[in-house]
């Protein structure tokens, strides 16, 4: 396996990725990213991995029986009116 020394992604055949895995997957490591192909067409992007932080999931500041939802017609809820209005009350 040898790569030229640029920051771009390095574009790796199917059979050669097989042959070498370890070192494309230092290669992703490193921060570049590794697009395989198949027949000459790209078909998977290796990346490297990047934390994401967890989600905040917060208390809910009121019942669920004291919120009124707003009607449509036909009597459907209208959820977006209903987010919508809630976040300008905020």
């Amino acid at each position: 396996m040898k790569l030229r020394r640029t920051d771009g992604p390095v574009s790796v055949q199917v059979a050669e990725l097989k042959t070498h895995l370890s070192e494309y997957i230092r290669v992703a490591e490193a921060g570049r990213t590794v697009v395989v192909t198949a027949y000459g067409r790209p078909v998977v992007d290796l990346v490297p991995h990047r934390a994401v932080p967890p989600v905040r999931i917060r208390p809910a500041t009121r019942a669920w029986g004291s919120v009124k939802l707003p009607r449509t017609g036909k009597g459907r809820t209208d959820s977006l009116a209903l987010l919508v209005e809630d976040r300008r009350k905020r």
